[in-house]
């Protein structure tokens, strides 16, 4: 993916429906970090680096959001491409 070069890497979470997005939730003053657990149903998760906290991975438009490091979704992404 191409990224400019005035971009900064900013952990934000991105609906790839209408690409509404919001910023990774801080636990312990880090950002939380994506996690895929399970052999054969895999599912997604939050967890803090500190403590191990696990939540779930928000919702919107009906399907988990995108765990994202850049400010841009890239076209390719957004439209399966």
């Amino acid at each position: 993916m191409f990224k400019a070069p005035s971009e900064h890497n900013t952990l934000r979470l991105v609906c790839m429906i209408c690409t509404q997005s919001i910023e990774v939730p801080i636990h312990h003053d880090k950002p939380m970090q994506w996690v895929l657990e399970g052999k054969f149903h895999k599912k997604e998760y939050l967890v803090c680096s500190v403590c191990g906290f696990k939540t779930d991975v928000p919702v919107h438009c009906g399907r988990p959001m995108l765990y994202s490091m850049s400010r841009y979704i890239d076209v390719s992404e957004r439209h399966g491409i």
